[in-house]
């Protein structure tokens, strides 16, 4: 079960960031 968040986490996290990169400068 760990493994599987861990996996999760890995692809999810790059996906998150830039988006909130990219919200974040339009905002600014």
């Amino acid at each position: 079960m760990t493994i599987v968040l861990a996996l999760w986490m890995w692809i999810i996290l790059p996906l998150i960031t830039p988006l909130t990169r990219r919200s974040s400068t339009r905002q600014i």
